[in-house]
This record gives structure tokens, C-alpha cells and sequence, in this order.
């Protein structure tokens, strides 16, 4: 993929957009910008740009202070709840969303009660929903019914992201179910989304009148819906979409079917087999091996002699499940596959089975020579419960690569692995921060966890005073590192570990990212532009929008890097149907980047279909992995930067699968 430079394969247009209201000078949008890109709350600037006489000037600071996420925040914001203009308040309103602080119920459901403005009134919504808080059930119900569509949409939403909290919305089971029959089938499909979410068996039955609607949203979640509450009485009304036009929904049914082990369906299931669409093929591979007691594994043999590695990994995916210990033989020939995605699914099939016979092919796979495969294993082996798995995960430990290191970090913390102490330490003081943030994070928090161990947590090897101190000492001086994802982290663990609360210490400022180009993301903001990107893929050509002016620092990297050529050949690394296909990363597994992270710009824009978000590992550790939508994925609003929505080629979107290229 490139932009302007090569006419070719891409452009760079620029076309006048329309704004709301007068935006600020350029001036002023660069010392935000600075300030919000350093992460700079503290020194009172930002403050008096939120008391500044423009409401622009205000709505763009109260924007910033939710980007930064810094809970003591909370009372400046909520003062933006009272300002004069809608813009500021409505700004307020998400910012407060953002600090994903049960603090901010207090105030967010005071402005409800007084709220005149529809906009406002949604922005406060979604917000109680971010919240956490079981107390935000009774102002959200009503809600449902509420006569500004934009209002009762975001109030369904964040009854999901309650429910995905942890909160049960039985006392909201009535009132969904209700909206669920309205004629607006947005609200339907938002609805099905929280009962998905949920679990909510109370509202079943309307998801039922939701299945029966004859727009494919409501369709597409409603089925999910009854996927996740798996009685089979639901799923059985979901089985005509069998035959739906949309490919998407087919997916979701198969899942269904799957979920609720309606073998008897197999038969049916098995006649997506021959289905055009390559991820519900993929799909209709995976439930056969969950339907195995029904005869799914003998539907798979026409497929065996497959030449598509992706068709292959997915057998080798249901073939275990439904096989069990049989599949050993054919695992461990495979395990000498020459091709690293294969080996990739040998890797995770053995995780799947956990059994000793297992454990000796994966023992056989320690010396392969991909990172991928190794980053494979080491998550598989968490799940073996052998002790001998533990000692294993040791070799990994040595690793010099940072997805290998990470996972098997993961592993020794689950696993309690006091012996893994030194290496884990050894590996954390090779790495250096916003580079390994990702790994030095996952090194504390395996650290934490082994500390902690109860004898009831059944730790292996032995703690000795010398590597308990060392441990201790080295969360003491992760507390000053100049990350504050890696900072927040040692905190945290350190509190575990001491039983009493750490406090994050005063941190000198944090710095501008270098990589960004400053003069161009102020441009991007300033300017009623929109640059359109063209990704040319062997499948064909995808045409971006990019929203330079929402997410100007994401949108300037994303330029800089397609400029340099840096994603010319580079593949789509990761498709989950129905969900996401993601790209960017040189490594081609998922662990690559381009060296440097940057900062997360969260809007109010929701995830819709064909909408480009930014791959994180945690906040603000994104860089050129990006992805795009195939469906609304509400849970996604909010956690992960919107830079970008598919104008054109959305059929080419819905064709890329792994392995697909960006020429």
C-alpha cells in the first residue's frame, strides 16, 4: 500500500468536508495536539484551554483530557458537563466515559437528569455504560424507549458493555426485549448486541422476533445472540438463516450450532461445506469437529487433499477436536510441515488435547526456527497441566524474541513458576522501554504473579530469599521507567505482592513521540481535508477515507509510513470472520512493528462496518498493524483509535484472508 508518492498504486486527494462549528487557529490546535500527544494533564495548560472563551478551544481540551485518562480529572470534566455550549458538554460527556471510573457515575447521571440535547444525552449514555456501574441500569432502561433514535442506540450499547463488565441486566431483560420488537432496526440489532453480550436468557424471546427481521443487522446479532445463550430451543429458530444471503450470518449460525452441540443439525451444518465464501467454509470445518459425535469428522474427508494451507490449518483444528488422542500420529508428521502455518496449527491443537503424548510432539517442536511457531507453543503449553510443561517453558525463557518472550512469560506467571524467576529477570533487563513495552509488561506481570503464589496455587520450583529480593527490586525500579504503561504495571504488581496500595510515583513529563510528524498532523486537524488512501491487494483495490482531522497523529504516521513504501508487500496477518482482517506488520504473525509506538486518539465515532482501527497492545502502544471491520463491533468504541472507514472495495474486504498481500 502507498499514498501519494507513487501515482500508480495511490493518491492523496483532498476534499472540503463541512464542520459544525468554527474550528481553533492552527496555534492553538499544535499546543493541544503537544500536549495531548505528550500526555501532559498536570501543569495547569490544558486546564485553561478547557476554561478558554472558544467553545472549540473547549470542546478540543475536554477531547484531549479524555485521550490522557487521568481519573483525577474527573472534577474538571464533569464541570464541562455544565458549559454553555452543546459541543463542550457533549465532549465532556465522552471524556468522562473514558476514564472508565465508577467515580464518574456520580456526575454523568446528575447531567442526565437535566440533559435537553439529544447529542448530549447519547454522549452521556454510552458514557454510564463505561462506567461499570450496576446503578446505571435504571437510568439506561428507559432509555430504550426514549424518542431521539440517537439516544435510545447508544443507551442499548452501553447496556452491552454493562453486561461485558459483569453486570447482570435482568432488571433490563423487559425493556430489551421490548425494543427488540420496534420497528427500528438499529435499535433492534443494538439490543441483541447487549443481550449477546449478556447472556440474557430472560430476553430470549426477543431475540426471536429479531431472528424474523428482514434487515440482516437484527439477523447478524441476533444470532449471535443466540449463540451465546446456546439453548438449543433458540438456536433451532435461528436455523433458517442456514440460507441467508449474507455471508455473515451464515458464519454466526454455523457458531451457533457449534455452541449449543446440536448434533443433530450436522447434516445441515455440513452443506456449508461447499459454500462459496471462503470464511464460511473455514467456519463450517471448525463446527464439524465440535459435531464430531455427529458424524462431522466424515464429512470433512472430500477436503483432505486440499492444497490451500488455510483449508488444511482448519482441518487439522477440527480433525484434534473431534479425534482427541487419535490425532497424534497425524500432528506429529505435520509437525515437520514445511510451511511455518501449519506447524502454527500443530502448535495450538496440541494446547488442545493437554496430554502427555502431546506434550512429547510439542517437546519434539522446541527446536523449530520460527517465531511464529515458538510463540505457538508457548501458549499451548500453559494449558498442560504435566509438570513437565513448566520446565519446558523454561527453554522458552531464553528467547531473544520478544512474541516468544512474552508468551512464555505469560506461561511461567499462570503456572507459578518460582524457577523462572532468574530467567525472567535476565530477560527484563536486556529491553528497554516504548520498544518492549509489551513484553517488559507481561515480564511484571508474570513476576507479580509468582510472588504472590498461595500453596494453594500449587508454584513450582523454589523461592529463595535472594531471587524474591531481586524480584521485589526490580517492580521498585520499573516504578521510574518512562513508560507509564510499564509504570502502571509495576504498581500494580507491587500492591499484589506487598498486600498495601503503591501509589504511581510523580513522573517527569512524558515526551512528544519523535516519529511524529507534527507539522503534518496539525495540517490534518486544521484543514477541512480528508486524504484517501488506496490499498491495492491480490484480491483487488480497497479505498480509505482516513480522518485526518478526528485522529490527526494516527492518520500522519499512517501517511508517513505508506509514503516510505513501509507496507508494500506486507500480508494481512490475522482474519477472524465477522469480525476484523488486520495487516501491517512486518513479521507477518502479529508481533511486528515499525520500532516505535504512538499515542491512541479515541473518539466518540462507533465501529461500524468498513471502519479502520488501530492494533494495540495495551494504550498507546500502536504503530503500523491496523485493521478493518467486517461488521459493527461496539465493544471495540472507545478502546482502539477509528482512523479511517472503507469507501469502496468493502466486497474486497470480505474476500481477504490470511496470507493476502498488500502490492
Amino acid at each position: 500500500m502507498r499514498l501519494a508518492a507513487i501515482p500508480a498504486l495511490a493518491a492523496l486527494t483532498l476534499a472540503p468536508v463541512a464542520f459544525a462549528s468554527a474550528a481553533p487557529s492552527p496555534e492553538v490546535v499544535r499546543e493541544i495536539l503537544l500536549l495531548e500527544q505528550a500526555r501532559q494533564s498536570d501543569d495547569g495548560r490544558l486546564a485553561a484551554f478547557a476554561a478558554d472563551p472558544d467553545p472549540a478551544v473547549r470542546a478540543r481540551a475536554d477531547l484531549a483530557l479524555g485521550r490522557i485518562q487521568d481519573p483525577d480529572l474527573l472534577d474538571l470534566l464533569a464541570a464541562g458537563l455544565n458549559d454553555g455550549d452543546v459541543s463542550v458538554r457533549a465532549e465532556a460527556a465522552f471524556a468522562l466515559g473514558q476514564l472508565r471510573d465508577a467515580s464518574a457515575f456520580e456526575p454523568l447521571a446528575t447531567a442526565l437528569g437535566s440533559e435537553k440535547d439529544p447529542l448530549v444525552r447519547a454522549r452521556l449514555a454510552e458514557a454510564l455504560g463505561k462506567t461499570g456501574s450496576a446503578d446505571a441500569l435504571p437510568l439506561l432502561e428507559p432509555l430504550l424507549a426514549d424518542s431521539e433514535p440517537e439516544v435510545s442506540h447508544k443507551a442499548a450499547i452501553a447496556l452491552g458493555i454493562l453486561g461485558m463488565s459483569g453486570v447482570a441486566l435482568d432488571p433490563a431483560a423487559l425493556a430489551l426485549t421490548a425494543a427488540m420488537r420496534s420497528s427500528d432496526p438499529e435499535l433492534q440489532w443494538r439490543c441483541a448486541f447487549a443481550v449477546q453480550r449478556a447472556k440474557l436468557l430472560a430476553s430470549g424471546s426477543g431475540v426471536m422476533d429479531v431472528l424474523r427481521s428482514q434487515e440482516t443487522l437484527p439477523n447478524l446479532y441476533g444470532v449471535r445472540a443466540a449463540g451465546a445463550i446456546a439453548t438449543r430451543n433458540l438456536v433451532e429458530k435461528a436455523m433458517p438463516h442456514l440460507e441467508h444471503p449474507d455471508w455473515r450470518v451464515r458464519v454466526e449460525i454455523l457458531r451457533a450450532i457449534g455452541a449449543a452441540k446440536l448434533n443433530h443439525y450436522t447434516s445441515r451444518a455440513s452443506l456449508l461445506l461447499d459454500d462459496s465464501n471462503m470464511h464460511v467454509l473455514l467456519t463450517a470445518i471448525d463446527v464439524m469437529g465440535q459435531l464430531a459425535s455427529g458424524g462431522g469428522l466424515g464429512r470433512l474427508t472430500p477436503l483432505e487433499g486440499s492444497s490451500d494451507w488455510r483449508i488444511r490449518a482448519a482441518l487439522i483444528a477440527a480433525q484434534t477436536a473431534g479425534s482427541g488422542e487419535g490425532a497424534i500420529p497425524e500432528l506429529r508428521r505435520l509437525a515437520q510441515d514445511p510451511n511455518w502455518r501449519i506447524r502454527v496449527a500443530v502448535a495450538q491443537a496440541l494446547g488442545a488435547l493437554k496430554t502427555v503424548h502431546a506434550l512429547l510432539v510439542w517437546e519434539d517442536m522446541r527446536s523449530d526456527d520460527s517465531p511464529a511457531v515458538l510463540t505457538a507453543l508457548a501458549n499451548s503449553l500453559v494449558l498442560f497441566p504435566q509438570t513437565h510443561a513448566v520446565v519446558l517453558n523454561r527453554t522458552l525463557l531464553k528467547s531473544s524474541d520478544s512474541a516468544v518472550l512474552t508468551s512464555a512469560a505469560g506461561a511461567a506467571g499462570q503456572r507459578f513458576d518460582y524457577d523462572a524467576l532468574p530467567l525472567l529477570m535476565d530477560g527484563y533487563d536486556k529491553l528497554q522501554s516504548p520498544v518492549d513495552t509489551e513484553v517488559m509488561v507481561a515480564i511484571l506481570q508474570a513476576i507479580g504473579s509468582i510472588l504472590t503464589a498461595t500453596p494453594e496455587s500449587d508454584p513450582q520450583g523454589q523461592l529463595t530469599p535472594e531471587n524474591q529480593a531481586r524480584a521485589e527490586a526490580l517492580l521498585e525500579s520499573a516504578l521510574h521507567d518512562g513508560d507509564r504503561n510499564v509504570v502502571r504495571t509495576a504498581a500494580d504488581q507491587l500492591s499484589l505482592v506487598r498486600q498495601t496500595l503503591v501509589e504511581m510515583p510523580d513522573l517527569p513529563p512524558a515526551e512528544v513521540p519523535g516519529s511524529l510528524d507534527v507539522d503534518l498532523a496539525v495540517a490534518l486537524e486544521s484543514g477541512p481535508v480528508f486524504p484517501t488512501a488506496r490499498l491495492v491487494t491480490n484480491r483487488g483495490t480497497i479505498t480509505v477515507r482516513l480522518f485526518g482531522g478526528e485522529a490527526p497523529g494516527t492518520v500522519a504516521n499512517f501517511i508517513t509510513l505508506a509514503r516510505s513504501g513501509y507496507y508494500n508487500g506486507l500480508t494481512f496477518h490475522r482474519v477472524v470472520a465477522d469480525f476484523v482482517i488486520q495487516g501491517g506488520d512486518p513479521r507477518g504473525d502479529g508481533w511486528g512493528g515499525p520500532g516505535y509506538a504512538i499515542r491512541c486518539e479515541y473518539t466518540p465515532r462507533e465501529y461500524t462496518t468498513g471502519m479502520v482501527g488501530m492494533a494495540l497492545a495495551g494504550k498507546d502502544t500502536g504503530g503500523s498493524q491496523f485493521f478493518i471491520t467486517h461488521s459493527p463491533q461496539p465493544h471495540l468504541n472507545g478502546n482502539y483509535t477509528i482512523f479511517g472507514e472503507v469507501t469502496d472495495g468493502m466486497d474486497v474486504v470480505d474476500k481477504i484472508q490470511v496470507g493476502d498481500t498488500i502490492t
